[in-house]
């Protein structure tokens, strides 16, 4: 089983019944593992699914949390978590997600179908199996974040989602551009050493000629 590890923010985590709202995996954004999920990927395993997987904990299916009701949105796979608060370690994940402890999200899953550009691996299909909250705060996509299930939050998760990119894109610009003056920098250095080593031999050409 392949996992993904992706950085979320609790905007709000229901009192009553521990639901919460949030975007698990996004479209079309290359990660720290460089790797993109194609829109469309999930579709067939929602389907076969009900769009119904399990919450787990640490991908351990010995721990689970509760449910997860999946789908697709024009920006990635949409969540609707459920924990069950008659568990009493869900009971204790959500007082955790409330604090703050508890800022990762997980997905477990194998892929059905892929592609390769250059060093990009692209996820065309894929099984998805389970969901897990986490601990570790792994920044693998930009834009993963939870909302509020009962308010009018998936616009501002939207909106929440676009301004990552933004930021995610000018982060990836400016690593180009440093790339690009290092590249830059190296030929300059390999010019001048081969000059170096030409004038060295110029010089020792002269003295055997004499």
């Amino acid at each position: 089983m392949e996992v993904k590890y992706l950085n979320f923010k609790f905007l709000d985590v229901d009192e009553a019944d521990g639901t919460f709202q949030g975007l698990a995996s996004v479209f079309d954004v290359v990660d720290s593992y460089n790797e993109v999920v194609e829109r469309g990927a999930f579709a067939k395993t929602l389907q076969e699914n009900d769009g119904k997987f399990p919450l787990c904990w640490f991908h351990n299916v010995n721990e689970p949390l509760g449910i997860a009701y999946a789908r697709e949105g024009s920006a990635g796979l949409l969540i609707d978590g459920h924990l069950n608060l008659e568990v009493q370690s869900a009971r204790e994940k959500r007082s955790l997600m409330r604090q703050g402890a508890i800022k990762g999200l997980s997905i477990g899953f194998r892929t059905i179908r892929d592609a390769w550009d250059k060093d990009i691996r692209k996820l065309r299909e894929i099984q998805l199996y389970e969901i897990s909250p986490i601990t570790l705060n792994f920044q693998a996509c930009p834009g993963a974040e939870i909302g509020d299930v009962k308010g009018d939050s998936l616009p501002e998760l939207l909106k929440k989602y676009m301004n990552a990119l933004e930021e995610f894109k000018s982060i990836v610009a400016a690593s180009e551009e440093k790339a690009r003056r290092d590249f830059r920098e190296m030929l300059e250095s390999r010019e001048e050493y081969f000059r170096e080593i030409a004038a060295i031999h110029h010089k020792a050409s002269n003295r055997n000629r004499r």
